[in-house]
């Protein structure tokens, strides 16, 4: 009970951000478990220790994971490159018209973001791509997306010349439209993901139809079908959906998400299953051993790294079918 009231104690501070004066309180149950813990010593050298080893266990378990996803979100958040949703249209030069960018055109040119949805909400997360957003508000008016989609192939995106003086040449990048249907799994409802980013640079193509799909957990057990998604669209055929999930729903299959952002809100999603690719992230830890100041930060993150190969993507309790999903990996090294 001990380590178990330590264990909420940091989920309070590191997850909930919860100021101390909060915290601290449940201290009072750290003094009441450690007069539990006095009066079953004598318990201990005869088959006590056994459930004392198995907490302390899953203590190192759980500590050492909650250290290595920090220190990745970190490395992530510094050297992983990510694109404003606001402005991938004015990056890759593609505008609601299918026409391209011009030097006249400039940030406040970028078109207007339809959001559809079914309920209020307020979108406030930060620039990482680990968000904690409450949805509260939102008084921008419901619009209804275009489900006709006429598949085009090797266009190019744009080129140098043709892209505004406000984007120079290092957020610009050569690539083609290909007749596909892409969903990149994300944590962040502002930004691009790093798997999206990684797979415009090695494949130099980016889908027709992009969707950022990012699922979230709420405090409630359930959440209503009507309830459940929140769709933005940015540009021509780029939308980003939030799929709202009780935390007792789970094998979540994102296909089924899309499927119903096609039926609520005519989001260009085929009803075939296998022309439709997601794309999850599948990270790689390696640990930086250089400098005495690792010596003791190194070990926490070594069974990081094995936990990792186990469990490198998405969330165990989203199913995803093998024949259409790709995992695009990231080297971190972390220290």
């Amino acid at each position: 009970m001990v380590i178990t009231t330590i264990l909420y104690m940091c989920v309070l501070y590191f997850t909930w951000h919860k100021p101390w004066y909060v915290v601290l309180p449940f201290g009072l149950f750290i003094i009441i478990d450690m007069y539990t813990l006095a009066s079953n010593v004598i318990k201990i050298p005869n088959g006590g220790w056994v459930a004392i080893v198995i907490s302390f266990g899953f203590f190192i378990f759980g500590f050492c994971w909650f250290f290595g996803q920090r220190n990745l979100r970190r490395y992530l958040k510094v050297h992983a490159r990510t694109t404003s949703l606001h402005t991938l249209a004015l990056r890759l030069g593609i505008l609601r018209s299918n026409s391209r960018h011009n030097s006249r055109n400039s940030l406040p040119d970028l078109p207007t973001i339809g959001t559809a949805h079914r309920i209020s909400f307020v979108d406030q997360d930060s620039n990482s791509e680990s968000d904690n957003d409450e949805w509260d508000s939102y008084k921008r008016p419901m619009h209804h997306v275009h489900s006709s989609v006429r598949l085009i192939e090797n266009i190019p995106i744009s080129s140098l010349s043709n892209m505004p003086p406000v984007m120079n040449e290092e957020n610009t990048i050569s690539a083609v439209i290909t007749p596909t249907v892409g969903c990149f799994l994300t944590r962040s409802s502002k930004h691009t993901p790093h798997v999206f980013e990684n797979f415009l640079t090695r494949t130099c193509s980016v889908p027709q139809v992009t969707i950022f799909l990012r699922i979230r957990h709420t405090k409630t057990s359930t959440v209503d079908v009507n309830q459940r998604l929140i769709v933005k669209q940015y540009g021509e055929n780029i939308f980003h959906i939030t799929a709202l999930y009780g935390y007792s729903e789970n094998r979540i299959q994102p296909f089924q998400v899309l499927l119903l952002a096609h039926t609520q809100y005519n989001v260009p999603v085929p009803t075939n299953e296998s022309k439709v690719t997601i794309y999850t992230p599948n990270e790689t830890i390696k640990v930086r051993t250089t400098g005495w100041q690792t010596w003791i930060r190194r070990w926490p993150l070594y069974l990081y790294a094995i936990l990792k190969r186990f469990y490198p993507g998405s969330a165990v309790n989203i199913k995803l079918e093998s024949e259409n999903t790709i995992s695009i990996g990231i080297l971190a090294e972390l220290k």
